[in-house]
């Protein structure tokens, strides 16, 4: 399947199996019986895994995990932004803590997340934004003065 194959931006729909739906079913259900939820949560969440690596789409999921590559690279850069979304975006920062060049940053970040560095740390500020604004009930100015 084109769709499937390694490469390309970072997402890739595809039809979702019967024991994808099934786990997903459980790991579900595992909120009427919270007792459950230390036991089985973390099993089912392996099998959804699992389930996700022997699919069609498995093989661009372990390019991203696979050391070395550059989807393992621009994971490495996006867990960057994550910690340090706060602080003024400096792109060679970034480089330097993914393993690339600049260049070849922005080529294969824009390839795997449609946006550029910046926009994804601008995006990354909206979602906290709006976060703080629904769950701590600050007013925009606040919340943007802390992210």
């Amino acid at each position: 399947d084109p769709d499937m194959a390694v490469g390309g931006t970072g997402m890739a729909t595809g039809p979702a199996t019967a024991a994808l739906f099934d786990v997903f079913d459980r790991l579900i259900g595992l909120l009427d019986t919270p007792r459950d939820i230390p036991v089985l949560g973390e099993l089912f969440q392996r099998e959804v895994l699992y389930r996700v690596l022997t699919s069609p789409a498995g093989a661009r999921l372990r390019q991203i995990v696979r050391l070395g590559t550059q989807g393992n690279r621009i994971a490495r850069a996006i867990d960057w932004l994550r910690d340090h979304y706060t602080s003024p975006l400096r792109v060679e920062a970034l480089a330097e803590a993914s393993g690339m060049g600049v260049s070849t940053l922005h080529h294969h970040f824009r390839q795997m997340t449609a946006m550029s560095p910046l926009q994804f740390q601008k995006h990354l500020r909206l979602h906290e934004a709006r976060r703080l604004m629904l769950m701590e009930d600050l007013d925009a100015g606040s919340a943007s003065l802390r992210v």
